[in-house]
């Protein structure tokens, strides 16, 4: 998963004993990947499928995905059929993924970019990805747009403009242009070869105005800016902005 991207050796979110946050899903996610297994979504893209299926996960705890696997075989042939690939950018992580999902299956390979995507049907699972990646933050009072950024003060990170000096109030206006970009990828990928994505997150449906950035640190909420790189940095999802670029791309958003 992009969200918790590393290129140091250290362990990527949280402290050695815990997560800084229980992911929503992850309590139920093996009753959830019974139930996937008898959607009618894994039939029709397995019936599309002559030679493999694509298997990408997203965002998922290394449990998460082995309860994908073991659910693949629910349906005859199936499991047989797929090839698994993981988008991960961390070594860290990578090799922690490795030693989880080790004979859980014979064709698993991992992937830097969504640009390494191979042609094929896609089943894609992305649970709590889109809401860690990257945002843009831009402050409108008086009639002016600023960007808010990150600056240093005596020491310590502070919220900045791109202008200067943090204002008091105004309207927070967030963009995340990688989850459209991404969300546009994945859409056309499966307008063009079939197959289907189930997106689990939290966010809003209309707007997209006001602060929702926010960090959990061993489960409590947590100073965004205090002690970078040790708590789960977070922002609500624009669902409206992700059916667009998948309607867009030309694939039907349920």
């Amino acid at each position: 998963s992009l969200s918790r991207c590393s290129t140091t050796s250290r362990r990527a979110v949280g402290s050695a004993n815990s997560s800084d946050a229980t992911r929503a899903p992850q309590a139920r996610w093996r009753t959830l990947a019974d139930v996937m297994a008898e959607l009618e979504t894994f039939e029709k893209v397995y019936k599309f499928d002559f030679f493999y299926i694509l298997d990408d996960v997203f965002g998922l705890t290394e449990d998460e995905m082995a309860d994908m696997l073991r659910a693949t075989r629910k349906i005859s042939g199936f499991h047989e059929s797929i090839n698994v690939r993981l988008l991960e950018i961390s070594p860290v992580l990578k090799q922690k993924q490795w030693h989880a999902l080790a004979g859980k299956h014979p064709d698993i390979e991992w992937m830097d970019s969504l640009d390494d995507l191979p042609p094929g049907p896609l089943l894609l699972a992305a649970n709590e990805f889109f809401d860690a990646l990257p945002i843009r933050q831009f402050i409108d009072k008086d009639g002016e747009r600023k960007e808010r950024m990150v600056g240093m003060e005596n020491n310590k990170l502070v919220f900045v403009t791109d202008a200067g000096p943090h204002p008091n109030g105004g309207q927070i206006i967030e963009n995340c242009q990688s989850a459209i970009d991404i969300a546009t990828t994945v859409a056309a990928h499966i307008a063009e070869h079939k197959g289907a994505a189930l997106v689990i997150d939290y966010g809003y449906t209309e707007g997209g105005k006001g602060d929702s950035l926010q960090a959990m640190r061993q489960h409590h909420y947590h100073d965004a800016l205090a002690a970078p790189g040790e708590a789960d940095i977070t922002a609500h999802v624009d669902f409206a902005g992700l059916r667009q670029a998948a309607e867009s791309a030309g694939a039907r958003v349920h």
